[in-house]
């Protein structure tokens, strides 16, 4: 470990030397630590950002969800009243069309027909 000892050493000597490398070696273990600790820190923080950020996307993930499942409920509800519709209006042409055949066949038989108009 290479450094300078100008600003460690009060009086040029072996046990203030010692005592001023001993000092010196606490702060650069000091520092070390408190790096450690600093990194640690915005590490969790890091870590608690994307924790959020990942929360906030599926809330905004499920309310997307939501809102394409009602669209899709709303539409398929629709197409199925269209298609009620048109079950509906078939069945009634099918019993009109019937009913118009009895009623000329009981015309018929009495010797009566619709009058139609041929132009």
């Amino acid at each position: 470990m290479a450094t300078n000892y100008r600003y460690e050493v009060e009086r040029p000597g072996a046990k203030n030397l010692r005592k001023a490398l001993k000092r010196q070696e606490e702060r650069i273990k000091n520092d070390e630590s408190n790096s450690e600790q600093e990194a640690k820190v915005k590490s969790e923080i890091r870590v608690n950002q994307i924790a959020d950020w990942m929360e906030k996307q599926e809330e905004n993930s499920e309310r997307r969800i939501l809102k394409q499942w009602a669209a899709d409920s709303k539409e398929e509800l629709s197409l199925a009243n269209k298609e009620l519709t048109a079950v509906r209006r078939a069945q009634l042409h099918k019993l009109l069309y019937t009913e118009q055949a009895l009623y000329e066949m009981e015309l018929n038989e009495q010797g009566k027909s619709f009058f139609i108009q041929r132009t």
